[in-house]
């Protein structure tokens, strides 16, 4: 996976995920060492991957829950606009 990467299906599954904190929370829904397949866009070439989640370091997961509280923010951020 690399970053702009658009994420269409998941085990075959299409997703729509509304905004980053469901991408976030999905993905951690996966145990370490799963293989799982996904669908993938990348600038215009359609892509099927293979990604096998890993442990998490203690900074690592600190950094993902930091992500998350973003991610947050700028949900309801957009909600307020709205």
């Amino acid at each position: 996976m690399r970053r702009g990467d658009f994420i269409g299906a998941i085990e075959g599954n299409p997703v729509a995920f509304e905004d980053n904190v469901e991408v976030l929370l999905g993905l951690a829904e996966f145990k370490v060492g799963q293989q799982v397949t996904m669908s993938i866009t990348r600038k215009s070439d359609k892509l099927h991957v293979v990604v096998v989640p890993a442990a998490m370091s203690d900074a690592q997961f600190e950094q993902w829950k930091t992500n998350l509280e973003h991610a947050k923010a700028s949900r309801s951020e957009a909600r307020r606009v709205d």
